[in-house]
């Protein structure tokens, strides 16, 4: 069995969410640590893949335009408005502006606000 977590065409990564709310290895040094012991007891024959676990939002960001993904489709907002904007003040949505804003394009998610 094989897991891919990271960019998939149409799916927004998962691993930064994942990473920054400690619910998941943040590098893979730290994956590596705890697959064999705790998370795999190295028994298993699963794999897990993670090629963007080294890399920055920007990065990830990037790659998917490169791939085609259109960013106005993916959702990270914790605590979106009753319209369905994003809020623009969560941590996951100030992660995803600083990531548009380092790889210097405009994010095109609607926010309160914005």
């Amino acid at each position: 069995m094989t897991f891919w977590v990271g960019l998939c065409r149409g799916a927004w990564p998962l691993i930064c969410c994942l990473a920054l709310c400690g619910c998941f290895p943040a590098t893979q040094s730290q994956l590596d640590e705890e697959k064999e012991p705790n998370f795999l007891e190295g028994k298993s024959r699963v794999k897990i893949h993670v090629p963007l676990i080294e890399m920055t939002k920007a990065q990830i960001i990037r790659k998917g335009v490169e791939l085609g993904i259109n960013y106005g489709l993916t959702w990270s907002c914790y605590d979106p408005a009753p319209e369905g904007r994003a809020c623009g003040l969560c941590d996951s949505c100030q992660l995803r502006l600083k990531g548009f804003k380092e790889a210097g394009l405009d994010d095109p998610l609607a926010y309160v606000g914005f």
